[in-house]
């Protein structure tokens, strides 16, 4: 990205009282220089001046990082021919060619020229998970032909496009996206991905996005020439853990949901339950007659529509009295409601006020420390995810 401001090297000499430049001309040279050197892109300066330019993803995908030499690059060359100089900046750009850093003062199509050689820059936005720089200083090396020549200048611009993918692609911050993908798009339409999680449309944007590949999802029943002679009921089934009472005993009895937000009130009845053991810890599945559309708002025996409360997981460690939870998603949460988080062995309830795609705003009753990746979080209320005509039951949804 060129920007067409007025820079202070360039009427920084006009701007010097005429004794100035008469008596001290080195003066005027001094400030054009090293107001140039903040001007260059990726220098305080030109961050500060053009900031409105550089969050804007347009100019920040897509960004080209690396060409290679055509020619030998001796101890004397001021002069560096390379396959391509397009993506890199028109003036006072910075490169590396394997340990030495250069500045070009110039560049046409194929070269960089005016080369001052074994120069010093940033060569590391940060350093592990820290957020330091790393600034080397380099000499002069020779360098063969067919050497990579690295864009310097555009290191800020990842950083920028780093954090933003943070922002609004959670997930890819840390991954390479294929290189045929329009980064740009993907980026600004990335709420689509995040909206069809867990359907054949979010598997094939995955696939293409991070290798480039078209996939396929098969689905057995797509293969189906005809179903079993066996009689068969269609259920809908949710996996519980019983938490009181023998489970065995609702068969053929009605569960009901409670209305909540925008969850409503339904029941069905529970046509089989079969058991399964995981990690040597029992679950049961619940199966709801689920059969042909006996009314208008009944299939089966399930009248309304069962929905499982959302969930979602804390990415960072909240503190006591924040007003702000940071988590992997808030698809399927209301704009406000209660949260409640399983927080090591105590339960808390915490009401919010708004939210954005992966965090809950104006939070309260946040009274104890929340460790990130240790908690999952859900708008429920109370521990039992169906309420019984019978008090003898008591059920929840299974972590799995």
């Amino acid at each position: 990205m060129e920007t067409n401001k007025i820079k202070i090297s360039s009427i920084v000499e006009s701007q010097l009282p005429l004794f100035v430049r008469e008596e001290y001309p080195l003066v005027s040279e001094l400030l054009t220089e090293y107001y140039r050197s903040l001007e260059s892109k990726g220098s305080s300066y030109d961050i500060l001046q053009n900031i409105d330019q550089y969050v804007k993803v347009n100019n920040l995908t897509n960004l080209i990082e690396k060409t290679n030499t055509i020619t030998d690059v001796t101890f004397f060359s001021d002069v560096i021919e390379v396959d391509s100089t397009n993506g890199f900046p028109q003036t006072y750009g910075i490169i590396q060619i394997n340990n030495e850093i250069i500045l070009y003062k110039s560049k046409t199509e194929t070269s960089f020229n005016e080369c001052v050689r074994g120069f010093s820059g940033i060569t590391e936005y940060s350093v592990g998970n820290s957020e330091d720089l790393v600034f080397t200083s380099t000499e002069i090396q020779e360098h063969l032909n067919g050497s990579e020549v690295l864009n310097l200048s555009s290191l800020f611009l990842k950083e920028f496009f780093s954090k933003v993918k943070k922002q609004f692609a959670y997930g890819f911050d840390n991954r390479e996206l294929y290189t045929g993908v329009n980064q740009n798009l993907f980026l600004k339409q990335s709420k689509d991905f995040y909206t069809s999680k867990g359907t054949d449309r979010s598997f094939e944007i995955l696939f293409r996005v991070l290798y480039g590949k078209d996939v396929e999802v098969i689905l057995p029943r797509d293969y189906l020439i005809e179903p079993s002679n066996a009689q068969y009921r269609v259920t809908r089934n949710f996996v519980v853990e019983s938490l009181q009472g023998n489970i065995q005993d609702l068969l053929n009895r009605t569960v009901f949901q409670n209305q909540y937000g925008d969850i409503p009130k339904s029941f069905g009845t529970v046509a089989d339950i079969q058991k399964t053991i995981r990690n040597e810890k029992e679950y049961y599945t619940l199966m709801l007659d689920y059969d042909f559309d006996k009314d208008i708002n009944v299939s089966g025996s399930i009248f309304g529509d069962l929905k499982i409360h959302p969930k979602t997981m804390v990415l960072e460690d909240v503190q006591v009295l924040s007003d702000n939870i940071v988590v992997d998603s808030t698809i399927g949460f209301p704009e406000s409601g209660e949260l409640v988080i399983q927080n090591e062995n105590t339960s808390l309830n915490i009401t919010y006020d708004g939210k954005t795609i992966n965090q809950f705003l104006n939070c309260t009753n946040i009274d104890q420390l929340i460790i990130a990746f240790l908690n999952e979080m859900s708008i429920l209320i109370q521990e039992s995810l169906f309420n019984f005509r019978s008090s003898n039951f008591n059920l929840k949804k299974a972590d799995f």
